[in-house]
């Protein structure tokens, strides 16, 4: 709460309250002089809500803690029954809570596993994909037989999801992992990153290593002669692990889960754009 004036009479109310953007959101609410009306109070708001809205609710209850607030407005007593718009308003704030918190609620068993593979394409450097499970819990805390949740369904998002899912789904639908999408390399790691943040990724399959980022490790791209005679960058991340491109040169360990930079000597813009070379033919090569 950053302010809040009560006038005089202790029925209206201007406030100031901290939300998610910069600047404070602005509260004006005017209570009732006749308690048995059923709109007990007019609201307004600046968050997206405009009014109706959690920052009101933070408003009152730290008005009337203040005993600011006119007795005349009465209260109803906590096993008196709320008048219908008051009790519907609290049932639909608490579901737009509920669904905007990483929080599951008890009655909500299904979960959104990511799983990372390294893929190797026909051509060039080997790229991580992510396949989404839904994954529900049995009681023992173990996995219920799982079935995929395609990046698109975000536009009917399950109940399940949890915000940081939504965010995930819409940028694995725009192909934010994408290796030809050399524009987004930040957005590419970011991803990455937010995928490892929700603590339901996984390594090779549901049963594998929990995903985590490490630090950074040495490796080297070195050109090699292909069967054909052609040449082109191969990436070697170290015994045991994983070469992949991500806007750079990264590698995964599968025993771990692991994933981390690979330090090429190298800027990581540079390495992505060497990894990303076509394969020179022998006859070029000498040039």
């Amino acid at each position: 709460m950053r302010r809040i004036d009560v006038a005089a009479d202790g029925r209206s109310i201007t406030a100031e309250t901290k939300g998610t953007r910069p600047r404070p959101y602005r509260q004006r609410i005017i209570l009732a002089a006749d308690p048995a009306r059923e709109d007990v109070f007019s609201s307004s708001c600046t968050c997206p809500v405009g009014g109706w809205c959690k920052h009101v609710v933070a408003v009152l209850v730290a008005a009337a803690e203040a005993g600011k607030l006119s007795p005349s407005p009465a209260i109803p007593a906590a096993d008196a029954p709320l008048p219908g718009p008051i009790a519907a308003w609290l049932e639909e704030l608490a579901r737009s809570e509920a669904a905007a918190s990483e929080d599951y609620p008890a009655s909500i068993r299904n979960r959104l596993f990511y799983v990372a593979v390294i893929r190797a394409p026909p051509s060039g450097p080997p790229v991580p994909e992510i396949a989404c499970l839904t994954v529900p819990l049995r009681k023992d805390g173990s996995f219920g037989a799982t079935r995929p949740y395609a990046p698109h369904q975000v536009d009917t998002p399950a109940a399940y999801l949890r915000p940081s899912d939504r965010a995930i789904l819409q940028r694995l639908r725009r192909g934010a992992l994408s290796p030809d999408r050399t524009d987004a390399a930040d957005e590419a790691i970011d991803l990455l990153r937010r995928i490892i943040a929700t603590g339901r990724a996984r390594w090779g399959s549901l049963e594998g290593p929990a995903l985590h980022e490490a630090p950074a490790r040495p490796g080297r791209i070195d050109w090699e002669v292909q069967p054909d005679g052609s040449q082109r960058p191969v990436l070697h991340p170290g015994e045991g692990l994983l070469g992949f491109r991500l806007g750079g040169a990264w590698y995964a360990d599968p025993a771990t889960g692991a994933l981390g930079p690979l330090d090429v000597g190298l800027p990581p813009s540079l390495a992505d754009r060497l990894l990303a070379a076509p394969a020179v033919p022998a006859a070029l090569a000498p040039r």
